[in-house]
């Protein structure tokens, strides 16, 4: 007998989200345009101001993804690789902060159901209500999208 496990994404743009493999904080709410030579001269100035030791450190260097980001958590963070384009328009990227927990994969809600029908009735029913009732956890790079429908996609892992 095969074990399924389903799983819920919310998004827009679910076929990039797949194609990217990450996710960012605030579902990509309040990111910032710019291209990578500007990002990288923020980057540079910022670095300075924190090599300098001085109290400008603490002041705000960038507001993103609803975040206000001091010149060290700003270097911190971009470092990390934690600030990446989630879309590009040309040579401007819309720039995000990255959930480190989902640095390398999707977050997704388990779906306690037994059945892809029972997925789709529960979706249907209760909506965005999920993701403050269901735990948040990785989507399994192996789940297959099998139901979308206005921002919410259902996913299944089947397990033998």
């Amino acid at each position: 007998m095969e074990n399924k496990t389903y799983y819920l994404r919310f998004s827009e743009h679910i076929q990039e989200d797949l194609k990217r493999g990450w996710s960012s904080w605030n579902y990509g709410a309040d990111g910032v345009w710019m291209t990578e030579e500007e990002l990288e001269a923020l980057y540079e100035s910022s670095l300075k101001i924190c090599e300098s030791e001085g109290s400008e450190m603490e002041e705000i260097a960038l507001y993103i993804s609803e975040f206000e980001l001091t010149h060290e958590k700003f270097v911190n963070l971009y470092k990390r690789d934690l600030i990446r384009p989630l879309y590009w328009q040309g040579e401007r990227g819309y720039f995000v902060v990255v959930d480190e927990n989902y640095a390398n994969s999707l977050a997704a809600v388990e779906l306690e159901v037994a059945s892809l029908e029972e997925a789709i009735e529960t979706v249907e029913k209760e909506g965005n209500c999920l993701l403050f009732t269901c735990s948040e956890t990785r989507l399994p790079t192996d789940a297959k999208l099998v139901w979308s429908k206005e921002g919410c996609h259902i996913f299944v892992e089947e397990e033998e």
